[in-house]
């Protein structure tokens, strides 16, 4: 119980890692709130914490949203009295060649990966700087962002920006013992993970790409994570181990990338 009484807000909650994230944390004793766009999965997901014995409040909304993240934010420290933990989660894929990019699908996945973890973070420092204790911070950006993907032009590009901006806040909040860290997983077996791997495949079996620009490089770990092990990594950070943590771009790809 290594978060009992803390208050933590997690984004993109109702599945994947957001739900996997949800549940990690409440089994370490923290207090939930949970937010995503899909109203019915996220009642789902506070069910499941309640049978486990945990204690959460559902937000339903657009996490693009200033005014949307504001109130999230307001209405977890109105109910649970803190906010200690903000995890920005909530995240999009998009699979298009890179000459096929519509200038509007780029913003709109610019809006819900990485405007929507500016908001975040700025709602919760301003809470979390008023606290004796700080905060922690945990953006969920992607090895996808260390480096170019020929099919994944605009998500690459956005996880990128997630781990800069990562790195700005933990510089900008540490006086306020607010740290600020981003994980990046690999492939996740989760529903979003499979989909973007279908659509690559269908990319090259139409022969719109050759087969190069949709390989993925082996991991020595396997080729996949579970949305639990990317979870303990949240679970961590927010914990006791992550207090001296702060600017770091987490890999949990199996050794995929090492850098």
């Amino acid at each position: 119980m290594i978060l009992k009484g803390k208050v933590a807000l997690v984004t993109g909650a109702a599945g994947g890692i957001g739900r996997a994230a949800a549940v990690e944390l409440s089994k370490h004793g923290a207090i939930l709130g949970i937010a995503d766009l899909n109203a019915e999965g996220i009642e789902f997901v506070a069910s499941e914490l309640e049978g486990l014995g945990g204690q959460s409040i559902a937000l339903v909304g657009d996490v693009s949203n200033k005014n949307t993240m504001d109130l999230w934010v307001s209405q977890v420290v109105e109910t649970f009295g803190s906010l200690d933990v903000m995890v920005n989660n909530a995240g999009i894929s998009h699979i298009k060649p890179l000459l096929d990019m519509d200038p509007d699908e780029w913003d709109r996945v610019f809006a819900i990966n990485t405007r929507s973890v500016l908001l975040g973070i700025q709602a919760a420092a301003r809470i979390m700087k008023s606290q004796e204790g700080g905060g922690r911070i945990i953006n969920t950006a992607s090895v996808a962002g260390r480096g170019g993907r020929p099919l994944l032009a605009a998500y690459a590009a956005s996880k990128a920006a997630v781990i800069n901006l990562t790195q700005s806040a933990a510089q900008a909040l540490a006086e306020f013992k607010i740290t600020c860290n981003s994980i990046c997983p690999g492939v996740v077996s989760t529903a979003m993970g499979r989909m973007a791997l279908a659509e690559m495949k269908q990319y090259v079996e139409s022969g719109a790409v050759p087969a190069s620009q949709s390989q993925v490089p082996p991991a020595p770990l396997g080729p996949e994570a579970s949305a639990e092990d990317v979870a303990r990594m949240i679970s961590y950070l927010a914990g006791p181990g992550g207090a001296y943590i702060t600017g770091q771009a987490i890999n949990i790809d199996g050794g995929r990338c090492m850098n």
